[in-house]
């Protein structure tokens, strides 16, 4: 993670994967502390996608990961507080 923190203020497109590969492991340990810290890294995708000018990109990915996890209602719940499908950084 200190790889991605590094290489996110100057090269985006590259710590982007790193954040993404933790979001689908973290989600699968079924406990809020793990969706909370999801949603730590999708907020820092939405941030390195916004900045890449891939906003859409993000949304289309938010949508597939609502879907893929509407069962985990409390990983849901923290989702919809995040507020993470506002154009908002």
């Amino acid at each position: 993670m200190q790889l991605a923190a590094r290489r996110q203020r100057t090269h985006p497109e590259d710590a982007l994967p790193i954040y993404q590969a933790r979001i689908e492991p973290m989600i699968n340990q079924k406990h809020d502390e793990a969706y909370q810290e999801a949603v730590r890294f999708l907020r820092k995708m939405r941030e390195l996608m916004g900045t890449l000018g891939r906003q859409e990109a993000f949304r289309q990915y938010l949508v597939t990961i609502r879907g893929a996890h509407k069962p985990k209602r409390n990983f849901i719940k923290r989702l919809e507080q995040a507020r993470l499908d506002t154009t908002r950084s």
